[in-house]
């Protein structure tokens, strides 16, 4: 009797864990500050033609895809006509439905694996782990990219359990599409082929299948063509003193929390991050042995390997040729990552609830708690920032920013798109996108001084 109590406390204190995360979701989502500079490039990006939007985009250094996807989602809808905190908002609900239909899609592939329904809330507990609740919202394409990469795993699965070509078929349009959604996308979609051809090259023995791979790849390839040229051009444009250069601290950022810094230092969070990386290991490699399935186990070994792999390579990229490698441009591969590692992580809670879970769990709760508390402090932000815009908007056609960020400025001039919006930061220019050309016709009410 007592531990059928037990459990119906756990369960219930389970099911409150998910609706706070949900809760939390929804309300990073629905924030209306623009702190960040790429979400204002974003949706002045769409504002113009879908062509136009192309063209724009080939100045800078991501495919267009995204854009082009929510640009023909504000158009059906009308949101392009709304108020630009409806707009704000639409944006990143349009990250949140690509989150939830992602958790849809590797909660049944994981379920496959497992041979057990496992519900699609359980990955929900994904936001708590390092940066998911921060990209899964933004107005960005990272969460979209996502989608297509799960998209591509699933169709694999369904290829290597079934043996039926359409299956690599749509596994490729997937990754072509992940391919003309973000470079780094492109990169995990290519190595997630690899990873399968070398499987089916020397521990499946299945020629038919290395054949299948290997059109894959090539088809691939194939898809990305029409846009090759750019992207080369894009990255060759890649300047030295560009912002995408970044240090270390940043790219450890990859697996941990995206505001932890600003509140307790660079050097703190690093030992932090290190210190959840190791818990992190610790607790797959022991979940790995606890749940003892070949099948689960090899997807997750592929994942992480086109992970650290998508990394690495990033790295060498950026080394011998151009500082194009960032953190977030990992996040694709990483949110799978992410949700496999769940039911790692639960087996190894129900085994061994002691030390090193307890440790996992207050470094998760930690990151989730300053996320939470600066998106409050955004909430205020907001407040600031409308009354900003309701006073700005008496000026007949000039407005001077007095404000101290580049992100600031470009949200008012994103804000009042009929004013004239002056800085003296002449900067912003080359801080913000990755030309002047690009700026000025991005933000073209934006005019800087020196």
């Amino acid at each position: 009797m007592h531990s059928v109590v037990h459990n119906k406390k756990r369960s219930s204190l389970f099911k409150l864990l998910l609706i706070v995360c949900i809760i939390l979701l929804l309300t990073w989502s629905l924030r209306l500050n623009l702190a960040n500079t790429d979400e204002t490039y974003s949706l002045e990006l769409i504002k113009h033609s879908f062509w136009d939007v192309i063209q724009l985009d080939a100045l800078d250094v991501h495919p267009p895809l995204y854009y082009l996807v929510l640009k023909l989602l504000f158009k059906v809808t009308f949101i392009s006509h709304c108020s630009p905190f409806i707009q704000i908002v639409a944006g990143r609900l349009f990250s949140v439905g690509c989150f939830f239909l992602t958790i849809l899609i590797l909660n049944s592939l994981i379920s496959s694996l497992l041979n057990r329904h496992t519900s699609p809330f359980v990955l929900v507990l994904t936001l708590l782990m390092p940066s998911v609740l921060w990209y899964s919202t933004n107005i960005r394409m990272y969460a979209l990219a996502a989608l297509f990469i799960s998209c591509e795993l699933f169709f694999i699965y369904q290829f290597e359990t079934i043996g039926n070509y359409s299956f690599i078929i749509c596994a490729t349009i997937f990754a072509g599409a992940a391919a003309w959604t973000h470079y780094f996308a492109a990169v995990s979609a290519g190595l997630l082929f690899m990873v399968f051809w070398f499987y089916a090259l020397f521990h499946s023995h299945c020629f038919k299948k290395v054949w299948a791979y290997t059109i894959a790849g090539i088809g691939l390839i194939v898809l990305f063509i029409p846009w090759l040229t750019i992207a080369y051009s894009q990255l060759k444009s890649v300047h030295g003193n560009y912002w995408i250069k970044n240090s270390l601290y940043d790219y450890i950022g990859t697996f941990y929390y995206v505001h932890l810094a600003d509140v307790v230092g660079l050097h703190v969070f690093s030992i932090l991050a290190v210190l959840f990386l190791i818990v992190l290991a610790f607790v797959l490699t022991r979940g790995i042995k606890l749940l003892n399935n070949s099948a689960f186990n090899l997807y997750f070994m592929a994942i992480s390997g086109t992970m650290l792999g998508t990394i690495g390579l990033g790295f060498l990229i950026s080394i011998l040729m151009r500082p194009i490698f960032v953190p977030r441009y990992v996040y694709p591969i990483f949110f799978p990552f992410i949700c496999f590692s769940v039911p790692l992580i639960t087996l190894y809670f129900q085994q061994q609830p002691k030390f090193n879970g307890k440790v996992l769990i207050a470094l998760a709760a930690l990151g989730v708690l300053t996320n939470t508390v600066k998106g409050v402090h955004g909430l205020k932000e907001d407040i600031t920032a409308v009354r900003t815009v309701n006073i700005d908007k008496s000026f007949k056609a000039t407005v001077k920013c007095n404000r101290d960020t580049d992100a600031q400025t470009l949200f008012l001039a994103y804000c009042l798109p009929k004013h004239r919006i002056t800085t003296t930061q002449y900067k912003i220019r080359t801080r913000t996108v990755q030309s002047e050309k690009l700026f000025d016709e991005t933000f073209p009410n934006v005019v800087t001084h020196k």
